[in-house]
């Protein structure tokens, strides 16, 4: 049985962040021939990307504070097995992690 992956994202985010998610999205769907659900909320099984802005996300502050992102600054990191993070200090810069994520790929 395949392994669920799930894009994680806050409930309440910027277009700019919503244009992260959708092009992360389009990437997965163009690579591997699958659409990524999309949540607001926790997840707590499979494969989680999480994307955002330590205030659009906070499940990402407690890990973005100790790395302590300026506006054009991002992170991209497996936090454990299976659980990705995208964190931005600002909508654009999520997006620009997202577009490094996909470029590595």
């Amino acid at each position: 049985m395949p392994t669920k992956v799930t894009l994680q994202t806050g409930a309440t985010i910027d277009r700019v962040e919503r244009r992260g998610a959708d092009e992360l999205q389009r990437y997965i769907r163009l690579l591997f021939g699958f659409t990524l659900p999309v949540s607001t909320q926790p997840v707590r099984s499979g494969i989680v990307i999480s994307i955002g802005t330590p205030q659009s996300n906070p499940p990402l502050a407690r890990k973005a504070d100790r790395h302590e992102l300026g506006d054009q600054d991002y992170a991209v990191r497996r936090v454990s097995p299976g659980r990705l993070e995208i964190c931005g200090g600002s909508p654009p810069a999520v997006l620009w992690g997202v577009y490094e994520l996909i470029e590595q790929w």
